[in-house]
């Protein structure tokens, strides 16, 4: 192997991580935890935890605003944000990108699985669909427009 094929082997898997391309994600509360987020850290994302930044207990419609004005995407599994009025009104004022997992009652592993399975389709999704937009993760990764 030659000196060049052999810098550009720890190149291209850091350039695997680079290629994500995504913005940071706010893991809300509800599936905040320690083996969520570093889960998804090895996928080579930026990863908050709402009570590490906002404390414990922060208002849905304080933590939609803060999410929408940094512009990370909000991982929950609180689909009530969807139904009532004002935490509706303040993600589209937000302009918030917001991904539920299907089931509430998922493990830490099962969201790291269709999280996983959902990654190059959530890709697609920040590139292409401008905020605010609401997805479901399917436990198979598949994306549904809420």
């Amino acid at each position: 192997m030659s000196p060049r094929s052999k810098s550009r082997t720890p190149s291209s898997s850091s350039s695997k991580k680079a290629s994500l391309d995504l913005p940071p994600f706010l893991l809300d509360e509800n599936v905040g935890g320690k083996e969520l987020s570093e889960g998804l850290r090895k996928f080579g994302l930026t990863v908050h935890l709402s009570r590490e930044v906002f404390g414990k207990g922060v208002a849905d419609e304080l933590l939609l605003e803060k999410a929408g004005e940094r512009r990370w995407i909000l991982l929950t599994k609180d689909r009530r944000i969807r139904r009532r009025p004002a935490e509706l009104e303040a993600l589209k004022r937000a302009r918030v990108r917001a991904l539920f997992f299907a089931a509430g009652d998922m493990t830490s592993a099962q969201m790291i699985s269709s999280f996983q399975a959902a990654l190059p389709r959530i890709q697609r999704l920040v590139k292409r669909e401008k905020p605010p937009f609401l997805r479901r993760i399917s436990p198979s990764g598949q994306l549904e427009k809420l």
